[in-house]
């Protein structure tokens, strides 16, 4: 055992001064955290190889028919009891433009509200609202597209929230799935933390 341990300032503790139940714990607490270690190595190596064979089935499927495979999947075995499913999930954000948007979105109601109701303004400001992380809620964004109006600056607003979101990064999910005995999908829980 090394006889300087550092405590949580990042300070050098002679072990000498250090209560042997510490120790104890610092010990089983270091155990603990390597095997959790190796393990997590372990699972991104098994998914890595699971993903490389997820794709070479897949793309081999697709080159039958000179496409190129996209998109979630469920692929079951021959007994369909048995299914793992691919998701790609992905993680968009949005450029400077969306605040130019809100901004044409805003004389858009203000313009409108003369005429019409105040039921649009809170649909708007709730698309808009930011989470504790300044964050806007990038399913009340997109769905603002779905409301069609015929006025110039709307149209530029919408244009603009399509220019403005930005795919930050994708990521692929596997799940895997076995049928009980009445037939209803149980997940194979690969979360350690779950079992």
């Amino acid at each position: 055992m090394s006889k300087f341990l550092i405590d949580s300032d990042g300070n050098k503790v002679n072990t000498k001064y250090i209560g042997k139940d510490m120790l104890k714990r610092d010990k089983v607490v270091n155990g603990l955290f390597k095997d959790a270690e190796k393990l997590h190595g372990q699972l991104i190596k098994t998914k890595e190889k699971m993903l490389i064979k997820i794709d070479e089935y897949l793309e081999s499927v697709a080159d039958q028919y000179s496409v190129e495979w996209k998109g979630n999947t469920a692929l079951l075995n021959f007994s369909a009891k048995r299914k793992v499913e691919i998701t790609i999930s992905d993680r968009i954000s949005f450029s400077e433009k969306l605040n130019i948007a809100k901004e044409l979105i805003d004389r858009c109601i203000e313009k409108w509200s003369k005429d019409a109701s105040d039921k649009l303004k809170p649909i708007i400001d709730k698309a808009f609202s930011t989470d504790r992380k300044s964050k806007v809620d990038v399913k009340q964004i997109l769905k603002l597209r779905t409301l069609k109006y015929k006025d110039a600056e709307w149209e530029e607003a919408m244009k603009l929230i399509n220019e403005a979101i930005t795919i930050e990064y994708s990521k692929r999910y596997v799940k895997f799935y076995d049928k009980d005995k009445e037939g209803k999908w149980k997940a194979l829980v690969l979360n350690f933390s779950a079992i």
